[in-house]
């Protein structure tokens, strides 16, 4: 008995190290990554980005979670502290900013995925969505509402029986279950792959309604480059055997400015073939 006992101690303190590992890599890690982020979305170069507003709020709340989250875990698995399981405030802002703050990263995530695909519509009026002062109006508004919806935890969440956990047998033990399953994983992660795959085809649908025309403008510029290469022998001819009688006085003049705006033409048009 006493050494399944022992067994079981190691295998619960390696366990306890892989977590304090993984949890040391993306303190460290993540905080780097999020510090670039914020550097990269703060250049005058994405200053008329829509997107970037999103993307710097996601960074917001994902390093937020990292530096508050991931620094109680540590703090709360090596310290031997029952604070989690004494006091009601803790055990509530514990879960409360586990829960929010993530989806809070992951619904920003959205708002960008959605913009680039409003970014690639036909009609004028969905593109007017892309300005900046809307997406500042839209991150608000996500940002309220994304911890309006995790303030149920605060309510059901306490001490019972000695541990911070739900009310043992309450109905609310399924609606969490599904909250988390559905609105913060599912929910936002599906409608991120459902825009992406329409941005795609809608990037393709453009493309092709672009090159048959830009086909289209190769063939003319060649058809107009050998006209004027039938043409350009006549002047040339013209001009450097003279006019028609009755004609030597302003004639020569003005066919050598002929020739002249033909060669830019020929030139021009060679170039665009």
């Amino acid at each position: 008995m006493s050494s399944s006992t022992s067994y079981a101690d190691r295998l619960g303190q390696i366990g306890l190290d892989i977590t304090l590992y993984i949890d040391l890599m993306t303190l460290i890690f993540g905080t780097i990554g999020c510090i670039g982020n914020l550097i990269i979305f703060t250049t005058h170069q994405l200053r008329k980005s829509s997107a970037k507003i999103y993307l710097l709020c996601s960074t917001i709340s994902q390093l937020t979670t990292i530096l508050v989250c991931i620094q109680l875990r540590v703090f709360y698995d090596r310290s031997g502290s029952n604070l989690q399981n004494e006091s009601s405030v803790f055990c509530k802002f514990r879960y409360y900013i586990a829960v929010a703050f993530p989806a809070l990263a992951a619904n920003y995530i959205l708002l960008a995925t959605i913009d680039r695909y409003l970014l690639t519509s036909d009609d004028a009026r969905i593109r007017t969505w892309n300005q900046i002062k809307i997406a500042k109006c839209l991150a608000l508004v996500t940002f309220v509402i994304t911890l309006l919806l995790s303030t149920h935890i605060l309510f059901f969440f306490d001490i019972f029986q000695n541990a911070c956990q739900i009310q043992p047998g309450s109905g609310y033990t399924f609606i969490f279950g599904a909250y988390l399953i559905i609105v913060v994983i599912l929910a936002p992660h599906m409608l991120m792959l459902t825009f992406s795959v329409l941005t795609i085809f809608t990037l393709r649908k453009s493309r092709r309604r672009v090159i048959p025309a830009t086909r289209v403008n190769r063939i003319l510029n060649r058809r107009r480059t050998l006209e004027l290469k039938l043409i350009q022998p006549t002047v040339q001819h013209f001009t450097l055997h003279g006019a028609p009688a009755g004609h030597s006085q302003h004639g020569g003049p003005r066919l050598l400015k002929y020739r002249r705006i033909l060669s830019f033409d020929l030139n021009e048009s060679s170039f665009d073939a």
